[in-house]
């Protein structure tokens, strides 16, 4: 189940020109995105700008593969304590979202 509520989101702030560096994105965040919203290793790599090769890659490299999710469905928090965990997690005052 992918949460596209989040993911348009960051499409919008990308488009109101904030920047999103791939190689600033934390461990923490990059397993929200995956396990917990449910993206693609496409739809991270359009939000920031790199290739799906370079997100598949600090994936595994950090071992967040759909082989060891560690939630099941049921254990996903009710959506406005999700929205809330994200929005904290991707503030838009996190120094790793601001342009330079």
């Amino acid at each position: 189940m992918r949460s596209l509520w989040f993911y348009n989101e960051l499409k919008k702030r990308k488009q109101d020109g904030e920047v999103f560096e791939f190689q600033k994105i934390s461990h923490k965040q990059l397993m929200e995105l995956f396990w917990i919203q449910g993206w693609s290793d496409r739809m991270i790599a359009e939000i920031y700008d790199c290739s799906v090769s370079s997100v598949a890659h600090k994936r595994n490299r950090w071992n967040i593969t759909s082989k060891n999710i560690p939630v099941q469905m049921s254990d996903r928090p009710e959506f406005s304590h999700q929205a809330e965990r994200v929005r904290q997690l991707f503030q838009f005052k996190d120094s790793m979202h601001r342009a330079n």
